[in-house]
């Protein structure tokens, strides 16, 4: 029966050590808020703990 959330379905995987990516095509042509985003993303994230 489907109770309307979501369910973790990598949950298994999840641990210490693991890494995220931000990919982008070209940093040349990269828009400013593209570049803001990216910004505020690894300083949100730098002291991050699990």
């Amino acid at each position: 029966m489907s109770t309307g959330r979501l369910t973790p379905v990598l949950e298994p995987y999840w641990g210490k050590g693991s890494s995220s990516w931000i990919v982008y095509q070209n940093r040349r042509f990269l828009p400013v808020r593209a570049r803001m985003a990216i910004d505020y993303l690894v300083n949100y994230f730098a002291d991050w703990k699990e």
